[in-house]
């Protein structure tokens, strides 16, 4: 049987070329292999944690929210409904921002190579704490750890105040109550 192939003149040549072409692929999948997924893991893991307590969040300032999940609300929709509200978020949201922002990088496109100015909001946001603690400022995963902390933190502190305070009118019953008793307080301080 005579060997006919409309692209190639022989089956050597079509071997050849095909084998070029498997090892060209063996080459450049075997490097992204290789690359370092403790750092991408890290911030997936990070997002995740961050996002955990977004929506736990989100679940008591929105008590009439069946749940963030079944919204389908996206991270940055959350995001962007919690940082409306100008108590218990406003010091991290370029941060939260900031680690979405690489974690779609990371997600989305195996080539991205994570920089460290991919953190800077995050440090900025670490800093103050880092001073006001009197310790070093960190960098990379130590300050992204950290941070993750943080956040988490005051996520879980701010669902707290309004579950413990505004359980049924949520985040809008809670900012309503600290406006009324500012009032409260400034009224018994100044003289009549």
């Amino acid at each position: 049987m005579e060997y006919r192939h409309p692209l190639y003149n022989s089956l050597a040549e079509q071997v050849a070329i095909q084998e070029a072409d498997y090892n060209k692929f063996k080459a450049e999948f075997d490097a992204l292999w290789a690359k370092d997924d403790n750092l991408v893991g890290l911030i997936l893991k990070c997002h995740l944690i961050v996002e955990y307590y977004m929506n736990e969040c989100l679940r008591a300032s929105f008590p009439s929210m069946d749940s963030p999940e079944d919204a389908r609300l996206s991270f940055i929709q959350k995001y962007h409904l919690l940082t409306s509200w100008t108590f218990g978020f406003p010091w991290v949201k370029e941060g939260v921002r900031a680690l979405n922002a690489v974690r779609n990088k990371v997600a989305h496109n195996i080539h991205y190579e994570i920089r460290d100015e991919d953190f800077a909001k995050v440090y900025s946001c670490m800093d103050a704490f880092y001073h006001a603690k009197n310790e070093p400022q960190k960098r990379g995963k130590d300050a992204i750890i950290d941070f993750t902390n943080w956040v988490a933190m005051a996520l879980s502190g701010w669902t707290a105040e309004i579950q413990r305070h505004a359980p049924k009118t949520g985040a809008a019953g809670y900012n309503e109550l600290c406006i009324q008793r500012s009032k409260q307080q400034e009224a018994r301080r100044t003289p009549a």
